[in-house]
């Protein structure tokens, strides 16, 4: 092996030996081809070098369709999970805004740590119960996706939905991606709780702070409680369509085609109305719905129409009777001093409170059943009407099923009334 250096000298493998030679046009030729040949081998390889940093030129990032590149990213992941008979992610764009944002407002993208990310995720977006973060780094983006397709977070059957961000990064790695998946869950609605699904986000009515929820799918009739603020806000109950529906949504604004006896007072009246649903309807304990579950509850409507129902049927019925007739009623759901369940319907006249039982027999109006006499014996811990459901703010004896220092009304749309505000809405 030897090659000529441009002095003319030759070098051997060991030795070395001076030959001057006679310059010749045939020398001078090739002298000039040995330097262009040298100086092709070093552009080739520069060339070879931009071409795998072809990201490095500029504005070459800025030409990536990020769009593209998501859904080429998501077809690959969700190819895995079909062979793993796992659900398809979904792409989001609630996610892939936050996801922007984030990525977008840091000076180095490069700094962000997947678990910082994530419980800032989970800290300002509810609805996530669980998610995973994967940063890779690559020359191309077909390059991104291969590794993409190895995340082993892909095979994580409670993760629902996918976003992705790429970013230029400024070192030697040329493109970076921050890829998210994550379980997303609904916001809580009666319609969720029917179409059997059990985990939920919702927002607390009384503190206004947003948690995560799971329901047993065996339970009929729902208490909804903020774990952050330990106040119940929220009762729903399973109709006889085996549908989900705030217990207030029972109240139908019923009026049976009834002909009363005619009266001369407004408690003569009351008595009327609770008489007649006494006589009408016939007791009868957890009245199975059309589907056969128990412990379902029938609009006002339906208790008339087949004259029998359990305590919170009739209660409902009577209570629904009342409003429409312009009397201020509320139904109660607590415990007595013999029933651990029990309900019964409370009614507000001339400054006095009647609670009336739909499970006794013909009420003697020479005793009337007024809280100050009888109502040691109850114990509510709910009370609903047409416009919304109220709850016990204290534990203990309530001797007053309308003052608002003992209650805290929420209304249909989780709006509460503070306290002072319920007599200037009645």
């Amino acid at each position: 092996m030897s090659f000529v250096d441009f002095r003319g000298q030759i070098y051997y493998n060991n030795y070395f030996k001076y030959c001057p030679y006679k310059e010749t046009n045939l020398t001078r030729f090739l002298l000039k081809f040995l330097r262009l040949t040298v100086l092709l081998s070093c552009l080739s390889g520069s060339l070879a070098l931009l071409g795998a940093n072809w990201l490095w030129r500029p504005g070459a990032f800025d030409k990536i369709d990020e769009t593209v590149f998501v859904g080429d990213a998501l077809y690959g992941l969700n190819e895995n999970r079909e062979l793993a008979c796992l659900p398809f992610l979904q792409a989001d764009n609630e996610l892939r805004d936050w996801l922007r944002f984030q990525i977008d407002q840091v000076p180095d993208a490069e700094s962000i740590g997947s678990q910082a990310l994530i419980e800032k995720l989970q800290e300002q977006n509810p609805s996530i119960a669980g998610a995973s973060v994967y940063i890779v780094y690559a020359r191309k983006p077909e390059d991104l996706i291969k590794k993409l397709s190895d995340w082993s977070g892909t095979l994580d059957d409670e993760l629902t939905h996918f976003a992705a961000r790429l970013f230029k990064s400024p070192g030697y790695r040329g493109i970076g991606c921050v890829a998210l998946m994550a379980e997303k869950l609904p916001l809580f609605s009666p319609a969720l709780l029917s179409s059997k699904a059990d985990t939920f986000y919702n927002y607390c009515a009384i503190c206004k702070r947003p948690h995560l929820g799971k329901i047993s799918a065996a339970s009929r009739s729902i208490v909804l409680e903020c774990p952050l603020c330990s106040k119940k806000y929220d009762l729903l109950a399973v109709s006889m369509k085996g549908d989900y529906r705030r217990v207030n949504d029972y109240l139908l604004g019923f009026e049976p085609q009834v002909l009363l006896p005619e009266t001369k007072t407004r408690r003569d009246e009351l008595y009327a109305v609770w008489n007649s649903v006494l006589e009408h309807c016939r007791y009868q304990k957890d009245f199975a719905g059309a589907f056969g579950q128990r412990d379902s509850w029938q609009t006002p409507v339906e208790t008339h129409r087949y004259a029998n129902g359990d305590c919170e049927d009739t209660s409902i019925l009577l209570a629904d009777w009342l409003i429409s007739r312009g009397f201020d009623a509320r139904v109660a759901l607590g415990r007595t001093d013999r029933y651990d369940g029990h309900a019964w319907c409370v009614v507000e006249l001339d400054g006095e409170q009647y609670i009336l039982e739909t499970t006794d027999t013909t009420p003697d109006p020479r005793t009337p059943p007024l809280v100050g006499n009888i109502g040691r014996h109850y114990h509510p811990e709910f009370l609903f009407d047409r416009e919304a459901i109220y709850f016990r703010r204290n534990k203990g004896w309530v001797s007053d099923y309308w003052t608002d220092n003992a209650w805290i009304e929420v209304t249909h749309g989780g709006e509460v009334i503070a306290p002072g505000e319920v007599a200037s809405r009645r």
